[in-house]
């Protein structure tokens, strides 16, 4: 991220190296989209289930839902270690 925008929460993620030194490439890419997942879903949960009504809370429930995936998807991605990507080239 640019140091001179505008953040309302900025979280910096410090991926450990692989043994041979090298970064996983994507890594960080893919926990920030799930970090990102995983805020929204939440967000929405709530304000569904302060608009209260039968189909808002019934929403709120799907929310739920998505918000426990996106945290199951977020822990594992963490806990993970990392594997290197192997792209097969046919000659």
């Amino acid at each position: 991220a640019d140091d001179s925008a505008d953040h309302l929460m900025q979280i910096v993620l410090r991926v450990p190296a692989t043994p041979g030194g090298e970064r996983p490439a994507g890594i960080h890419g893919l926990i920030r989209r799930q970090l990102e997942m995983t805020v929204v879903s939440r967000v929405i949960h709530t304000a569904l289930l302060a608009a209260g009504g039968a189909s808002a809370c019934e929403l709120a429930g799907a929310y739920a839902s998505k918000l426990r995936t996106a945290l199951d998807s977020l822990t594992a991605l963490l806990r993970a270690p990392a594997t290197p990507f192997v792209r097969q080239r046919f000659m």
